[in-house]
């Protein structure tokens, strides 16, 4: 089951990730830096996508599933909606979008780093400089996540 999570996990930060890439474009006519920092998240994002991908692979926790939906729940389920609200809308609502978004950002970091991955770590990592990089990679995509959120805040109310 862990396996199927992360796998998820990943998953989700890439959804996320290209959410970001496509609200930074529509706002770029609106606002420039509002649309930069956008980029920024969509980039970072990727980021962490690839380092969980490689980090599960590592470890051999990394098994594909069409099960992402049911496994995430709500965090999956908005990104979605936030989809299916741009494809609607001729001019979609972006402050709206991300205010819809707003907590997959606090689940990510919570979800996945704290309470999955962090306690793996010690588990299954004997080595305890293995253990120590590892966990580094991981706090840094923890402190990401928490600008992720606080730049969100800032550009909904904006």
């Amino acid at each position: 089951m862990t396996e199927k999570i992360l796998y998820c996990s990943v998953e989700l930060e890439r959804k996320v990730a290209s959410l970001y890439e496509e609200l930074a474009s529509l706002a770029e006519s609106e606002d420039r830096f509002i649309s930069l920092i956008l980029k920024q998240i969509g980039l970072e994002s990727m980021v962490h996508s690839e380092v969980l991908r490689s980090l599960g692979m590592k470890l051999g926790l990394y098994e594909e599933t069409e099960d992402c939906r049911s496994l995430l729940g709500e965090a999956w389920t908005r990104i979605e909606e936030a989809y299916s609200e741009i494809r609607r809308s001729e001019k979609p609502d972006i402050r709206s979008i991300l205010k819809e978004i707003l907590s997959v950002e606090g689940f990510v970091g919570e979800e996945t780093y704290h309470k999955l991955l962090m306690p793996l770590l010690k588990k299954l990592l004997k080595d305890e400089d293995s253990q120590k990089l590892a966990r580094l990679a991981l706090e840094k995509i923890i402190e990401d996540e928490a600008f992720h959120e606080n730049a969100v805040n800032q550009v909904v109310g904006y």
